[in-house]
């Protein structure tokens, strides 16, 4: 083999090339050191042709250390990036997370479409802390905090003094009873009791429903019927949907969740913000350091390059692997002796101080990756301490313009000292807008008197949730007469009609760990113990019964081709993303697609074929919603029918009845 050094960049044009070569040249460390992670630092040479773009790579100090000042400066400076090159890629490059959330809201506030890697929390965006508050009101009407939000939220409006006269009583009754009497909105203002005239009867009404539909159903519901939807620009509207399609997910896999777990889930989720952009201006790339590694673009800007990382606080132990001879390593450990002094422990702090020069060295090569990714032109942005006495300017050792100091700080000082005057003076950051103090005070967002909801929603267009309900209360079903012992039981009867269906097995039934397994499911679903025990042997007997019933053993034959439990389809149906969970779907001998849902209600007295005939038109749009996206998976044609286990009854939707192909 022989070895070969690569050395040539096609990526960037010779002046950055060359301006990185001179740079990073003196920063790195002279000598490798495996202890250090100290490596050295091998020039490059430029193979693209010279270009004749000018500033290839442009350095705007900042007069003030602001995030959103800083945030708006490049906001501005890609529109007019755009604007000379609306086809060309770019990207911003953060050091850490806490960057992005200030960089992604002034992209959006500019119109400019981002793409971005799951860097900032929903609970970021306004409307998904209002659906949390939502959702915690309608789990308790003692939660006066989530109440107060409810009414603070920009659907609702009410100012804080209103909220004061509102919750002030002696009585210790819940905000909902006064939402419910107006003589209690006395001391009200104007402004407040003609907004409550409007929103008070459908917070009232919600809590009075609210267990007659899934908790997220309800939420999104009532977060409609209250204008949040309308009021919602796109972003605010894509961050909802990915918060309620996660609290789907959410409430499928726990028994139960409060204000809290509603709380946690916004914080923990990331925002995938949409792609948006078009072949013609494509969407601003946001992403990490880390992430951006062997990608490229037109154009990179780095802000915050004059902010330190977090200090690390000193741990209970410090341990460090060092390489030693033979292919052998030596373990360093300290821990930390609480109530002594740091100089105290030598050997922590030989160990910490490796472990800063190792950090060191690797913001080193980070700044090497960030400041290498552009193919035309780089932007770097930031901050560095201006001295009080007029001298020359510092720069936080610890950050990436700490690293590069010495070649940079003489233009940092410079442009600290007097405003630039060039050609390019109005790209610079205005002092006088960046040093306001309103820039940092948040405006209040709140709905105008007499909003009407209704008179928004046209410009909207349908809205993009993934669940499979609708607006229209004619296709949902209702269960006001399902209490989670029936729910619970269902969930059951499903988990156990998939396990013979994937085995073939009925032997199932017998077993002790499906008994176990089912008492289990149940506690999870907040049965008592008693309860479940008794739950699960009576569901288990039951299903017992089915062993020699030819439509069951059929249904869960595992001789069908293409069989498949709890199968999860997603596509557009009538212009709307529709996602659903089919109990069972098969191919049958004759070649027809079967998709089946197992209902477990139960009926007693006469009547059986009228209540399964009202049961077929309750469910008949779900069916027809299956029935319409199962047809995409193949040439086959598709019947759809309700099973139920306990009545030992199928019905089936008429096979010619029309179903929506809109997509």
């Amino acid at each position: 083999l022989e070895s070969m050094q690569l050395t040539s960049n096609f990526r960037s044009r010779p002046e950055l090339v060359h301006w990185a070569n001179q740079e990073f040249a003196g920063c790195f460390p002279r000598r490798e050191n495996l202890r250090t992670s100290a490596v050295g630092f091998l020039p490059s040479e430029a193979a693209r042709a010279a270009g004749d773009t000018p500033d290839a790579v442009q350095l705007w100090p900042l007069p003030v250390d602001d995030l959103r000042v800083e945030a708006q400066w490049i906001a501005a400076r890609i529109l007019e990036q755009q604007a000379l090159a609306p086809t060309q890629r770019i990207a911003v490059l953060v050091r850490d997370r806490g960057l992005a959330p200030c960089i992604l809201d002034a992209l959006r506030a500019a119109s400019i479409a981002v793409r971005g890697v799951a860097l900032a929390s929903l609970a970021q965006h306004q409307t998904v802390l209002d659906l949390a508050a939502l959702g915690a009101a309608l789990l308790n009407e003692g939660d006066r905090t989530a109440w107060l939000a409810v009414l603070r939220s920009p659907p609702c409006g009410l100012l804080l003094a209103d909220l004061v006269a509102l919750a002030r009583t002696d009585s210790g009754a819940p905000l909902v009873a006064r939402l419910a009497d107006p003589a209690s909105w006395a001391e009200l203002s104007p402004d407040a009791r003609s907004r409550l005239q409007r929103v008070a009867p459908l917070l009232v009404s919600a809590w009075q429903q609210r267990q007659r539909a899934p908790l997220p159903d309800a939420i999104e519901a009532l977060w409609r019927a209250l204008g949040g939807e309308a009021l919602a620009g796109e972003a605010e509207h894509h961050a909802a949907v990915q918060y309620l399609t996660a609290l789907r997910q959410l409430m499928r896999d726990e028994a139960a969740v409060d204000g809290e777990v509603l709380q946690r889930l916004a914080a923990r989720l990331r925002d995938t913000p949409q792609a948006g952009g078009d072949d013609a201006v494509p969407a601003v790339e946001v992403l990490t350091i880390h992430h951006a590694k062997g990608l490229e673009w037109d154009v990179v800007f780095v802000p915050g390059i004059g902010r330190a990382a977090r200090p690390d606080r000193a741990p209970l132990m410090r341990w460090l692997a060092l390489p030693a001879t033979d292919d052998r390593q030596d373990l360093l450990l300290a821990v930390h002796s609480i109530g002594r002094a740091a100089d105290s422990e030598p050997l922590s702090a030989y160990i910490q101080g490796l472990q800063q020069e190792r950090q060191r060295n690797e913001q080193l090569r980070l700044a090497y990756v960030a400041f290498t990714r552009a193919r035309e032109k780089l932007v770097l942005t930031g901050w560095a301490q201006p001295d009080p006495d007029g001298g020359m300017a510092r720069a936080d050792a610890r950050s990436l313009l700490g690293r590069l100091w010495p070649s940079l700080r003489a233009e940092f000082s410079a442009a600290q000292a007097s405003p630039r005057q060039d050609a390019q003076s109005s790209s610079q950051p205005d002092r006088e807008v960046a040093a306001a103090p309103e820039a940092a005070v948040p405006r209040l967002r709140r709905s105008v008197a007499g909003f009407d909801p209704h008179a928004h929603r046209a410009s909207l267009g349908a809205p993009a949730s993934l669940d499979a309900g609708s607006d229209d209360p004619g296709e949902r079903p209702e269960f006001t007469w399902v209490g989670p012992r029936a729910r619970a039981e269902g969930t059951v009867v499903h988990a156990v009609l998939e396990a013979i269906a994937d085995s073939g097995d009925w032997r199932l039934l017998e077993s002790p760990r499906t008994l176990a397994n089912a008492q289990r499911q149940l506690r999870q679903l907040g049965l008592p113990r008693a309860e479940a025990a008794a739950v699960a042997d009576d569901v288990l007997a039951r299903l017992g019964g089915l062993r020699e019933e030819p439509r069951a053993r059929w249904l869960l034959s595992r001789d069908h081709r293409d069989g498949r439990c709890e199968l999860r389809l997603t596509g557009v149906v009538d212009g709307r993303v529709r996602n659903v969970i089919i109990d069972r779907s098969f191919i049958d001998e004759a070649g027809q697609r079967w998709v089946v849902d197992y209902k477990t209600s139960t009926h007693s007295g006469g009547g059986l074929q009228e209540f399964l005939a009202s049961e077929l038109i309750r469910y008949r749009p779900q069916l027809e919603l299956y029935r319409t996206l199962a047809s995409r998976l193949g040439p086959e044609p598709v019947r759809a029918a309700l099973y139920f286990p306990w009545l030992r009854e199928w019905v089936e939707l008429d096979p010619h009845s029309p179903a929506s192909e809109n997509g």
